[in-house]
């Protein structure tokens, strides 16, 4: 069954509307704990880039299930998140 337009508008308008707060918040998370407050340091040594990496990599997939229950291609999250599906 395909969505009416006004639907498929809100739901993809939802979608980046968390992928900007997700990727806002991961953003400032990694910042935070693996960027120390050195005002001089000018590139991120190996071991923060590292940090980095894992930890960005560790919300990914939360991130992807989150997106996939918007999307209703998973119920896994319903308990968690709340999400009506549209189709």
């Amino acid at each position: 069954m395909k969505l009416p337009v006004e639907v498929r508008r809100l739901k993809d308008a939802l979608r980046e509307d968390f992928r900007r707060k997700y990727e806002d918040v991961v953003t400032r998370l990694a910042f935070e704990l693996y960027v120390p407050l050195r005002p001089r340091q000018g590139i991120l040594t190996d071991a923060q880039k590292e940090g980095i990496k894992l930890f960005t990599q560790k919300f990914s997939s939360v991130f992807t299930e989150v997106a996939d229950s918007m999307l209703g291609k998973t119920d896994d999250l319903a308990e968690i998140v709340t999400f009506k599906r549209w189709h």
